[in-house]
């Protein structure tokens, strides 16, 4: 070797020359696959391409964190695998903890070749490893399938990762387990769906349940062989956990579980097994459990830190949240829009209220949902305090609703533009909370206040209405002066339209999550009313 030629030269002790050669071949030993091997990593990712057991690997990512070690290998040593590679192996088995799927990490093909001498197979599996620590990562920080390539309707912005950062501190890590646990997502939802995954793990493990037989309604006060399959069910799945002396009959203790399997599942909350508590009930715990990962899925796309006081509605479970350094401050009630006008997925900031708010109505509304009112039931416009322009220009000219012929835009897009004055009538109710957006979508009071005591509640045209819209704004103007309850309370006594700058722009997260966990630890499922978990699963799983 030339360094040990060079080392020959210098004039010393035979056994210092000795120590100094077997320190310098000590060296290359412990700083990995020395020499060679070192070359054959360089010389792979020259390629345009590399494919190691049939994974197309990242040729670029890779290239960059190998050159800021002159090629030299993270997880082997002269001898072979050292203690990291092993690690990291069976770090990637753990995935399933996370939502993930341990075989889209290629571990077989790792434990295949973590023992095989070839120089090209250490390389192999060397590159094998760090590809499925950047794809492992990814999964984890920012999902497996891109928000939009779910669903069209999803604005999120997934956080993005160092992945030469990443491989770089997981091979310098002395617990590479919790090192790959620690990059989890760490909003609060993520992580107690993480526990309830765990959870319905182990009821799947056990057998899951058995489905109920179809059959009549089941009320309190009834005895039969059905009852008992239903007190079976319920214990089952967490919901009945004190043993009836008597289990074919229905009794007050099983009415009560049944209803909080009800509610924790936006059903009725009766008592009653009907139909749709039936098929609620009859859903396997196969299922519920893709279910959990989905959402799981759901909450990487989100920030860690949703903010320090934010709002945060989540649209299938149809609840507003208000929170505050952690704690929930105000709870509320919303009407999210129609299926087929979905209230879109993202994130903003409410940046100031309108009291006594004009609503300028969009035209898909106008034409789609209005002008056959006014066909049907002419008058209706003016009576309800609708305002008609010839255009949306600022020169258009105001309209009297009786001099236009309505009928010849049936089935058209209305060119007029419509706009109803504040009032009682006003859709928007009297407050409205703004955060400009291209989906022109926001929060507001409601002249339908009825439709709170529904409980599934898409009735909007895509904005969302708020049971307390009073205490929302109250609380959203705690820190700007001249706002205080009895302040807003005279704005909206008022006819005229007021604007109320927030000090601090709050976040605002609109979220659609069909399970979640609610107060007291129970965990929830919505139905999907926007059919978002089925496209959802398309793109997991049939991709």
């Amino acid at each position: 070797m030339a360094v040990l030629r060079l080392f020959a030269r210098i004039p010393s002790h035979a056994m210092i020359r000795r120590l100094a050669a077997a320190a310098l071949l000590a060296l290359f030993a412990g700083g990995a696959i020395a020499g060679q091997p070192s070359e054959e990593i360089a010389g792979r990712l020259a390629q345009q391409s590399v494919i190691v057991a049939g994974q197309k690997l990242d040729v670029a990512t890779l290239r960059a964190a190998y050159e800021r070690r002159q090629y030299r290998p993270f997880w082997f040593a002269a001898s072979g695998a050292d203690g990291s590679a092993r690690a990291l192996h069976a770090a990637l088995q753990d995935a399933s903890r996370e939502g993930l799927e341990p075989a889209d990490y290629a571990l077989p093909a790792i434990a295949e070749r973590l023992n095989a001498p070839a120089s090209e197979s250490r390389v192999d599996v060397e590159l094998l490893l760090s590809a499925m620590l950047i794809h492992y990562s990814a999964d984890l920080r920012h999902g497996r399938v891109a928000p939009r390539r779910a669903d069209p309707a999803l604005f999120s912005q997934p956080r993005e990762i160092d992945a030469v950062a990443v491989i770089e501190r997981v091979a310098a890590s002395s617990d590479i387990q919790a090192e790959l646990r620690a990059m989890a997502p760490a909003n609060p939802p993520y992580r107690r769906l993480r526990r309830a995954l765990a959870d319905y793990r182990k009821i799947v493990q056990r057998g899951g349940w058995q489905r109920l037989a179809e059959g009549r309604p089941l009320k309190p006060g009834m005895q039969s062989a059905d009852v008992a399959a239903l007190r079976e069910r319920l214990a089952a799945g967490g919901w009945l956990t004190v043993e009836s002396a008597t289990p074919e009959l229905f009794d007050s203790g099983l009415e009560l579980a049944l209803k909080q399997f009800q509610r924790s599942h936006l059903l009725e909350a009766d008592g009653v097994l009907g139909d749709k508590t039936r098929a609620a009930l009859n859903v396997s715990a196969e299922e519920r459990l893709r279910q959990i990962v989905l959402n799981m899925e759901r909450w990487r796309w989100m920030p860690d830190d949703l903010g320090e006081f934010y709002v945060i509605v989540n649209m299938a479970a149809y609840e507003l949240e208000v929170v505050d350094a952690g704690s929930v401050r105000l709870a509320m009630r919303v009407v999210v829009g129609k299926p087929y006008r979905r209230t879109p997925v993202f994130s903003d900031r409410i940046r100031y209220l309108e009291f006594n708010p004009v609503w300028h109505v969009p035209v898909k509304i106008a034409s789609q949902d209005l002008l056959p009112k006014e066909i049907a039931d002419p008058g209706y416009l003016r009576r309800n305090g609708f305002r008609i322009f010839s255009g949306w220009t600022e020169e258009a000219r105001e309209l009297e609703p009786e001099s236009i012929d309505w009928q010849q835009y049936r089935g058209q897009r209305l060119p007029l533009k419509l706009q109803q004055s504040p009032g009682k009538k006003n859709a928007l109710g009297r407050v409205k909370f703004m955060f400009p957006n291209v989906h022109d979508v926001y929060l507001h009071d409601t002249a339908s206040p009825e439709l709170f005591d529904r409980t599934l509640r898409s009735f909007s045209s895509g904005c969302i209405r708020v049971e307390k819209p009073l205490e929302l704004a109250t609380l959203l103007l705690r820190d700007t002066p001249g706002w205080t309850r009895p302040e807003i309370e005279i704005a909206i006594a008022g006819s005229s339209t007021r604007i109320a700058r927030l000090k601090a722009p709050v976040p605002v997260h609109l979220t659609y999550a069909t399970v979640w966990l609610g107060e007291g630890g129970t965990l929830h499922f919505a139905p999907d009313v926007y059919d978002r978990d089925r496209a959802l699963y398309r793109g997991l799983f049939n991709s």
